[in-house]
Formats: C-alpha cells, sequence, structure tokens
C-alpha cells in the first residue's frame, strides 16, 4: 500500500521462445526482462518473498490431478496460500484423513489455509480446524493476519452464513482496523470465494462488503478460489470496474486438481482466463512491487506472467 505518485502501471508483454516464457516489464524507468521463477534466487536477503496459491484441491477418488499440482511445492519454495476446499467433499476429517493428506502432507507446515464452503459441510468446519490446527486461526472466526517479508497479509473467511461477513459485523470491523493499522505495507487478501467471476457460481454477493473494505483500505492483491479455473482481472473497484490508480487486483485460482469447470463471458475487466489447465500460482513480492506466474502442473501448458506495483 506504500503510494508512489510517479509510479506508471506496469506493461507486460510475454513472448515464447523456444518453449519458454520470457515476459518483459516496462514502466516510466524504462524495460526490463522478468526473471523466470526458478524458486531459489527469491531470497530475504535480496528483499524478496515467494508465495504460492491455489484452492479447490481434490475429490477423493479422483486425486490424480492433485497429486500432478502438489509435486510444484516440491520444486518450488515458498509458504503456501490456501485457498479452501481442500478435500472436495463434505470436510470430515476422515476426507482429509484420506484424500488430501495423502499428497499435501509433506508441505503442511507451509500452508496459510483459509476454508472452503466444503469444509463447513462439516459443523463447525471440524475437519478443516482439526487438520490445519493452530495455522487455521480462531476456531469461532477462521480468520487472521501476518506479516511474510515485507508484505502484509489478511486470510478471510468467506462462508458468511457460518462467520458473518457483513458491514458491521465483527470480521468486516476487524479487517478494516487490522487494514488500517498496517496501511503502510503493500496487502494480500486472500478467502475462498470472489466477489466478481464469470465461472458456474457466479459473483458472491454475500462477500460485497468484505471487498469494499479491501478497496477502501487499500489492499493491493486478491487471491481467491471456488471457481474451478484461472482468472486474472485488471485492478477492480468495489463495483467491479477497472481502477488502475487504487484497484484491487483480484486472481481466481481454483486449480488445485478439482475438476475444472467452464468460464462464461463477462462484464468485468477480465485480462487472462483459462479453465484448461490445473496448477498454482506464484508470486514474488518485493518492497513495493510484485511479480506473478501461474505454474501449470505436469501435463498442461498454460502459464500467465506478469507485474504490478503497489499502491
Amino acid at each position: 500500500m506504500p503510494m508512489d505518485a510517479k509510479a506508471l502501471v506496469a506493461v507486460v508483454s510475454i513472448f515464447l521462445v523456444a518453449g519458454c516464457i520470457e515476459a518483459t516489464q516496462c514502466n516510466g524507468a524504462g524495460c526490463s526482462v522478468l526473471k523466470p521463477f526458478a524458486g531459489s534466487d527469491c531470497n530475504a536477503s535480496q528483499g524478496c518473498t515467494q508465495v504460492l496459491a491455489a484452492g479447490d484441491f481434490t475429490y477423493c477418488g479422483l486425486s490424480g490431478n492433485t497429486i500432478l499440482v502438489s509435486r510444484i511445492p516440491g520444486a518450488v519454495p515458498g509458504r503456501i496460500l490456501g485457498l479452501g476446499d481442500y478435500p472436495h467433499g463434505t470436510g470430515l476429517p476422515s476426507e482429509y484423513l484420506d484424500c488430501f493428506a495423502p499428497y499435501w502432507d509433506a508441505f503442511k507446515q507451509r500452508f496459510y489455509p483459509v476454508p472452503g464452503n466444503h469444509d463447513y459441510m462439516t459443523p463447525g468446519a471440524e475437519g478443516y480446524f482439526g487438520y490445519f490446527g493452530p495455522a487455521a486461526g480462531d476456531r469461532n472466526k477462521g480468520y487472521y493476519s501476518f506479516d511474510l517479508g515485507q508484505w502484509h497479509f489478511v486470510a478471510l473467511n468467506t462462508n458468511c452464513t457460518d462467520v458473518n461477513c457483513d458491514a458491521g459485523s465483527a470480521q468486516e470491523k476487524w479487517l478494516r482496523s487490522d487494514l488500517s493499522a498496517n496501511s503502510g505495507k503493500c496487502t494480500i487478501a486472500f478467502m475462498h470465494h470472489p466477489a466478481f467471476s464469470t465461472g458456474v457460481h457466479g459473483d458472491e454477493n454475500s462477500v460485497s462488503a468484505i471487498w469494499h473494505a479491501l478497496y477502501d483500505e487499500g489492499v493491493d492483491v486478491a487471491l481467491t478460489g471456488h471457481e474451478h479455473s484461472y482468472e486474472r482481472f485488471a485492478p477492480l473497484d468495489a463495483n467491479g470496474k477497472a481502477d488502475y490508480a487504487k484497484g484491487v487486483r483480484l486472481f481466481i485460482v481454483g486449480t488445485g486438481g478439482a475438476t475444472l469447470r467452464k468460464l462464461n463471458g463477462s462484464v468485468y475487466p477480465v485480462e487472462v482466463k483459462n479453465d484448461s489447465s490445473h496448477g498454482m500460482l506464484a508470486l514474488r513480492l518485493y518492497s513495493n512491487s510484485y511479480e506473478w506466474e501461474f505454474l501449470p502442473a505436469e501435463g498442461y501448458t498454460f502459464t500467465d506472467r506478469g507485474a504490478g506495483t503497489c499502491h
């Protein structure tokens, strides 16, 4: 959220070169080639923090794609932002044990999770809170915040029939207070339900007050799952219109292994979308800027790369 009045919106060009992706970022200072996401060259001593993100991981009995996706954090370092719906069933503890843990337990200590709607199909999201333990926050809330490197993160519970998301609710008031107290930092919010979407679920009106808070308080990036697909939006205002000066850039990354679903047309400024590739989003975070790359699982080829600056 640091503000550079002279900053221009980054323009990113992507080229296919001998089967590799090369991305060039251009702004008021000129152009530079973005580094590939090899992983090992992003470290705190260089002012760089790397995270991975995905949601909607697996169905019991249909684990092939989540096995492929789980190989990504084996090769790429960084904490993992879990965007909800881990075993895509009814959230039972046995589903976590039988259908999620065999493939993701090796990376469990790297997760910062948020719950999905399938997690609350078991009362109190017992399987979710039991599996992730203290990392999931207070069982009665499911929302929390933390810092990584120079960035601030807010993890939100958008299961709004279980934990109120309305304006004036405990969660919404906590969110505004937390963001106000960290207004000098670049910020990522992550949750399960997207306010805007071209997927089968469409817009989640129940999170409108949450999205308004994110916009009002100058959050830079929002990450969600729920839709089994990938979408990257232009920075959005509180009503889903493009706002390159102050908007929140929304990524939907429901590509963790559950069966993919088709996307529809959109009235919103969607910059990139894909409904045929499983994978994870990688983010490299610097003091006042960030880079992203969609990392496809083995056997898939879609990718998306670019960069942006904090407000």
